[in-house]
C-alpha cells in the first residue's frame, strides 16, 4: 500500500519524476521510522522513511522537507518501477550526520546485468546532489557504506520512464512500410501494352 503518493511530482517539460518521500497526512515524527514499499509507480523495497529535517536537534538532511529515506550501516535499498518497465535514473540527494565511511555505493542493472556503478560521497550535515544520468535500466541498488549508527539519508530520487512505442503506433508504422514496399515492387506498364489497349 502506498502511503506516500503525494510525494511524487512530475515535470511535464522533461518528463522527469521526483520522488520526495513526503506523506499524505501528518509528518512522520523524527523519533519514528515508517517502512514503505512503493511511492507512486516506483517501488523501494521496504525503504524506511523518517523526518530528516531536525536530526539531533539541529541537522537538516531533507531536501523537500521534511521526509527522507533512512539507511542503517551497510543497508541496501532497491528502486524499480512496479510494472517492470525500464527507466532513466537521473539524480538523488545524499547526506549523513557522520562521515565515517565511504558514502553510498550505487549500481544500475538492466535485465539482471550490472551496467552502471558509482560512489556518491555524502557531505556531512547537509545533503549533496548525485548526478547519475543512467539510461535504460530496470533496477537501482543504493547501499550505505557507513560504519556508525548515525543518520544516512537519501532524498529527491529523480527518474524518467523510458519511452516504449505503443502497439498501435507500431502497426501503423509497419503498415506504411508494407505499402511502400508494395508500391516500389510494382512493374511499370510497357508502352506497347498501352498502345494496344488504346486501339
Amino acid at each position: 500500500m502506498c502511503f506516500f503518493a503525494c510525494g511524487v511530482s512530475a515535470n511535464a517539460s522533461d518528463i522527469a519524476t521526483t520522488v520526495t518521500f513526503e506523506e499524505v497526512g501528518i509528518p512522520v515524527p523524527a523519533a519514528s521510522i515508517v517502512s514503505v514499499d512503493q511511492v507512486g509507480p516506483m517501488t523501494f523495497g521496504s525503504a524506511r522513511i523518517l523526518d530528516a529535517s531536525n536530526l539531533y536537534g539541529h541537522v537538516d538532511l531533507s531536501v523537500s522537507f521534511p521526509n527522507a529515506v533512512y539507511f542503517g550501516p551497510n543497508e541496501t535499498v532497491y528502486a524499480a518501477l512496479s510494472d517492470g518497465r525500464r527507466f532513466d535514473f537521473l539524480s538523488a540527494y545524499f547526506g549523513a550526520t557522520h562521515t565515517d565511511g565511504a558514502g553510498f555505493q550505487l549500481r544500475g542493472f538492466r535485465d539482471g546485468h550490472l551496467v552502471y556503478s558509482a560512489s556518491a560521497p555524502s557531505a556531512q550535515l547537509h545533503p549533496s546532489k548525485f548526478m547519475a544520468d543512467w539510461t535504460d535500466i530496470d533496477r537501482v541498488s543504493i547501499q550505505s557504506n557507513f560504519f556508525s549508527s548515525g543518520y544516512n539519508m537519501m532524498d529527491n530520487f529523480v527518474y524518467r520512464v523510458t519511452a516504449v512505442p505503443e502497439p498501435s503506433s507500431l502497426i501503423i508504422f509497419g503498415g506504411g512500410l508494407v505499402t511502400l514496399w508494395t508500391w516500389s515492387r510494382r512493374k511499370p506498364r510497357s508502352t506497347n501494352a498501352q498502345n494496344s489497349l488504346a486501339n
